[in-house]
């Protein structure tokens, strides 16, 4: 039996000229093949212009956006005799893309690719609550993401750089919103620490706000360049189980002036578009991060430390607490400057005597988030729409205003982008290790959102 690796010819996140395994290193996918490979079976990469060769295709989406290239290409083959088993970290609501893919693997899938292939080399199939073949897959059944029970003991070798080993898995906080920790099991104690594997090491690049309150953490403000607040108000934090009082905040800003280290940028990851969000909120980041300046005694070259908000689009992911929650169909881009009238140069929302606050350009924009909520809920009845969408060179070669009424033309987006009952949430079959299922619809900030509308 043959298998394949497949290559796409771009992908959503282009940033590599010449499209191959060795620059674009997907750890996951390597990990999967180096189960296989240790197993015995010989694993080939292949394009669209060979895939339909092959026997097995193993697609690894790493991300949502992911799905709309490799659909783009998908629909494209030859046809061929080939079964496709799709995993990844982009994995999880799998209905949009059932005539597309035989098996999805759902969470970890070292435990997982071996038994499924010595399955499909007997022409059986693999029983496992987190391998969902399209042809039987019923949104009334209950499926899980797969964990691990341990870290990946084996090193893998990357095209650059040292061997990858595996770290820490998941995360030791419980925001509400987060895919990534309810995805993943932590298997580790202390202070979430991203150290890359080898890969890219951020231990002391990056630092959780939740570690520094608790004092788990201790910052090198010299090299420290990334945090995240997600949320731009005490009472939207709270909200989203990310319990950072305004005070650790201001307390974190005066660490950070009256260190030894010289003044440089710091990225403040944040999130906009919150249920219930106000400008209020953003109004009141601004006066915590005057009220510590007020307090800075000074930096150590009188020079000012610039705090860049990295301003993200909240999205329902499935699997998590918030997954029912409703998504706002606003454009953030420059919201903060604009729902406050500031009218200070470089974007700047505040300036201070040692501390500049900044607004920061949105990563993406509102076509490109709608797309990611599509994947999160999109059901049977989208398969045509997926499909003109994913098909279409004018669509992706559009501005971000015209891909969206596009997107209003072909998707139902008031019901997709609206708030959901547990019972008719699209993605209501998926599980993980814990049980979301009871806070679905019953968070904080969802329980205020119908509040306000009642």
């Amino acid at each position: 039996m043959r298998i394949c690796a497949y290559v796409q010819e771009a992908y959503a996140k282009q940033t590599y000229k010449n499209e191959c395994m060795d620059t674009r290193q997907f750890v996951g996918l390597r990990v999967v093949l180096d189960a296989l490979e240790k197993d015995g079976y010989d694993v080939e990469y292949a394009g669209i212009a060979t895939v339909h060769e092959y026997d097995v295709v193993l697609v690894s989406i790493t991300a949502f956006c992911d799905w709309w290239t490799f659909l783009g290409e998908r629909i494209r083959w030859k046809e061929g005799s080939y079964k496709v088993f799709v995993g990844g970290a982009g994995v999880l609501h799998v209905t949009p893309f059932l005539p597309w893919v035989d098996a999805f693997m759902i969470g970890r899938g070292e435990d997982i690719i071996v038994p499924l292939i010595r399955a499909e080399e007997r022409g059986d199939r693999f029983e496992s609550e987190s391998v969902i073949y399209s042809d039987d897959f019923s949104e009334d059944r209950c499926y899980y993401i797969k964990q691990a029970r341990e870290s990946y003991p084996h090193p893998i070798q990357l095209h650059k750089g040292a061997p990858w080993k595996e770290g820490q898995i998941g995360c030791n906080h419980r925001c509400l919103f987060c895919s990534y920790t309810w995805s993943r099991k932590q298997n580790f104690s202390g202070a979430f620490m991203w150290d890359g594997g080898g890969t890219l090491d951020m231990s002391e690049r990056e630092c959780a706000l939740l570690d520094y309150k608790s004092g788990k953490y201790n910052v090198n403000w010299k090299m420290l360049r990334t945090t995240a607040i997600d949320g731009s108000s005490q009472r939207l934090r709270y909200g989203v189980g990310k319990k950072i009082d305004d005070s650790v905040v201001m307390d974190f800003v005066r660490d950070a002036t009256s260190s030894d280290a010289s003044p440089h940028i710091v990225r403040l990851f944040n999130i906009v578009g919150y249920p219930t969000e106000r400008v209020e909120d953003y109004a009141e980041l601004v006066d915590t991060f005057r009220r510590a300046d007020e307090k800075c005694t000074g930096t150590s070259n009188g020079k000012k430390w610039v705090f860049g908000l990295q301003n993200n689009h909240f999205i329902p992911y499935p699997a998590t607490p918030m997954a029912c929650a409703p998504f706002s169909c606003k454009d953030y881009r420059n919201s903060m400057i604009l729902g406050l009238k500031s009218e200070l140069p470089k974007r700047r929302l505040y300036s201070g005597k040692c501390v500049d606050l900044v607004e920061g350009q949105l990563e993406e924009g509102l076509s490109t988030v709608l797309l990611n909520v599509i994947v999160a809920r999109a059901g049977r009845n989208d398969w045509d729409s997926i499909e003109k969408v994913a098909l279409s060179k004018k669509f992706w070669s559009s501005k971000d205003a015209v891909k969206c009424s596009t997107l209003a033309k072909y998707f139902d987006l008031s019901t997709l982008c609206g708030a959901y009952a547990p019972e008719e949430l699209p993605s209501r079959y998926l599980h993980t290790y814990a049980e979301v299922e009871k806070l679905w619809g019953n968070t904080p900030l969802e329980v205020e959102y119908r509040n306000v509308r009642c």
